[in-house]
C-alpha cells in the first residue's frame, strides 16, 4: 500500500518539478490553451494535472487487467482524439474531448488499483479514500484559484504608519501617488499634515488617462497593488523605493497597447517601430500560445528579456526570407498549424519573423 500511494504521490511530484504550474492543478483546465499538434495537447493536458497524470499512467501499466472491450476502446478514443488534433489544428471546442475521456478511465483504472493495493488495512484504506478526496478537492480549489484578484496581500499585512511615512518621504514634494486600498489611505490620513497636504503630495485615480495626466506635471508613484493594475496598461514601472521604503514604483513612461488578442488574428500597428514588446496576461493564470508576426526589412533578432527560465521553454523565434522558396513554404506550413491565413503575394517585404 505505502509503495502504490507512494508511487502515485511522487510521479506527481516529479512531473510537478518538470513542469512549474500551481499545485492544485490536478485536472485539465475548464477552456484548454489553444493547440497547434496533438503532442502538444497532450503535454498541456499532463502539465495542468500532475496528480491526475501520476494515476492515469498507474492505469496505463495495468490496461491488461482491464477487459478487451475496455481497452480497445481507451484505444479509439486516443487515436480519434488525436487524429482529430492533427487534422483541425486551429482551437475548435471539443477537439480533445475524446482523448479527455480516455485520460480520465485510465486514471479511474489507476485510483482502483491504489484501492485494491490498500484496501487490506484500516490505514490503507484512509489512506486511500484521502487521495481520492483530494483528487476532488484540488481541483474546487484550482477552479476557484482562476481568477487570483485579492489573493495576494502585496505586503500590505505588514504595513505600518511608520512605513508609510517612509514611503512618502522618498516621494517628491508635489508628485502624485496612485490611489491603493482603504488600509493605504487610512494610513495615509494617519501621517502629520506636512506630509499629507495637497503641494505635498496628491492622490491620482487607478486608471491610465489620470496617470498620463499626472505625468504632465510632475513624476507619479505607485504602490504595489496598483502596480498589478496599471503595469497590464501599457505603464513602464521602475522600483523607486530605497532606505527601507520598499514596494514604490515610479511610472516612467506611457507605452501603446494593442487591444485584447484572442483566438483570431488582430493587427499591431502599435508595434511599428518598437524594439521591445512585453507580453501581458490578464491574471496570474492565463495560458496559451501566442502567434506575433513581424515584418522587416532585414533580419530580426527575437531575445527574451529578463524572462525567468521556466518561461523560456516556450519561446520559439524564426525569422524567414520570402525570396527562398523553403522558407516560404515553411512559413505557409507554419500559418497553417495556427490557423492563420495565408501570407499576402508578393510580399510587401522580404522578411518575416
Amino acid at each position: 500500500m505505502i509503495v502504490a500511494v507512494g508511487a502515485v504521490v511522487a510521479a506527481a511530484i516529479l512531473m510537478q518539478m518538470v513542469v512549474t504550474r500551481e499545485v492544485s492543478c490536478v485536472l485539465p483546465a475548464r477552456g484548454l490553451p489553444a493547440i497547434g499538434t496533438a503532442a502538444r495537447a497532450l503535454g498541456d493536458v499532463v502539465a495542468q494535472s500532475p496528480l491526475a497524470g501520476a494515476l492515469a499512467m498507474l492505469g496505463l501499466l495495468s490496461m491488461s487487467r482491464l477487459t478487451p472491450g475496455i481497452a480497445w476502446s481507451l484505444m479509439a478514443l486516443a487515436v480519434a482524439s488525436f487524429s482529430g488534433a492533427i487534422i483541425e489544428p486551429t482551437p475548435q471546442p471539443g477537439t480533445m474531448v475524446a482523448f479527455v475521456v480516455a485520460y480520465w478511465l485510465l486514471a479511474a483504472t489507476g485510483l482502483r488499483d491504489v484501492w485494491e493495493a490498500a484496501r487490506h488495512t484500516t490505514g490503507g484504506r484512509v489512506g486511500a479514500a484521502a487521495l481520492s478526496l483530494t483528487l476532488v478537492v484540488l481541483q474546487v480549489l484550482h477552479v476557484t484559484a482562476r481568477d487570483p484578484k485579492g489573493r495576494v496581500p502585496d505586503g500590505h499585512e505588514r504595513l505600518t504608519s511608520a512605513a508609510m511615512g517612509a514611503i512618502i518621504g522618498q516621494i517628491p514634494r508635489g508628485a502624485g501617488l496612485v490611489e491603493e486600498d482603504a488600509a493605504t489611505d487610512l494610513l495615509l490620513r494617519a501621517q502629520p499634515g506636512r506630509l499629507r497636504s495637497a503641494d505635498r503630495l496628491h492622490i491620482v485615480a487607478r486608471d491610465s488617462a489620470a496617470v498620463a495626466a499626472g505625468m504632465a506635471v510632475g513624476p507619479v508613484f505607485v504602490l504595489p497593488r496598483s502596480q498589478r493594475v496599471l503595469q497590464h496598461l501599457g505603464l513602464e514601472l521602475t522600483p523607486a523605493g530605497r532606505d527601507g521604503a520598499t514596494g514604490l514604483a515610479e511610472v516612467r513612461q506611457a507605452h501603446a497597447c494593442t487591444p485584447t488578442l484572442t483566438e483570431q488574428p488582430v493587427p499591431t500597428p502599435q508595434l511599428d517601430g518598437r524594439t521591445q514588446l512585453a507580453l501581458v496576461a490578464e491574471d496570474e493564470l492565463s495560458r496559451g500560445p501566442v502567434v506575433i508576426l513581424l515584418p522587416a526589412a532585414v533580419p530580426l533578432s527575437m531575445l527574451p528579456l529578463d524572462w525567468p527560465p521556466e518561461a523560456t521553454r516556450g519561446f520559439h523565434g524564426r525569422t524567414f526570407d520570402l525570396t527562398i522558396p523553403a522558407d516560404e513554404r515553411d512559413l505557409s506550413n507554419e500559418l497553417r498549424s495556427y490557423g492563420l491565413p495565408p501570407h499576402p503575394q508578393p510580399s510587401p517585404t522580404r522578411f518575416l519573423s
